[in-house]
């Protein structure tokens, strides 16, 4: 079974079951992460980073969106040569906060999709 992991500081919250699935046999395990994540031993790290910064110029609403866009775009083209390849994950576990899920179901439409999902916004106030 293939395995896609992916956290802008990859291993993050997925660290417990990244390393847990290391070990078990049949599972080809893969990660994804900024250019700044730390990895974890024993797991192969692809690395990406948003090739711009979001515009200032634009609308304050739109920044986090931007920045959102920027991300799932990083992520796609970090993977595109791999599923050229023949790359297809069965699962893919994410946390999305930062927008790196956003395209991957154009990339790979047949895979689970799970995301860990920490966030819950409202229109007011902090992140509860």
């Amino acid at each position: 079974m293939k395995i896609l992991l992916i956290h802008q500081n990859f291993p993050g919250q997925l660290r417990h079951i990244a390393d847990d699935l290391k070990t078990r046999p049949g599972i080809d395990l893969l990660a994804v992460g900024r250019d700044t994540a730390p990895g974890l031993q024993g797991v192969r790290l692809l690395r990406y980073k948003p090739h711009r910064q979001p515009s200032r110029q634009a609308h304050p609403y739109l920044f986090s969106y931007e920045d959102a866009v920027l991300h799932g775009q990083a992520v796609l083209r970090s993977l595109q040569p791999l599923a050229n390849r023949g790359y297809r994950p069965d699962v893919i576990l994410a946390h999305p906060g930062w927008g790196e899920t956003l395209f991957l179901k154009d990339l790979f439409p047949n895979a689970r999709l799970i995301h860990y999902c920490e966030f819950f916004y409202h229109g007011r106030g902090a992140d509860a």
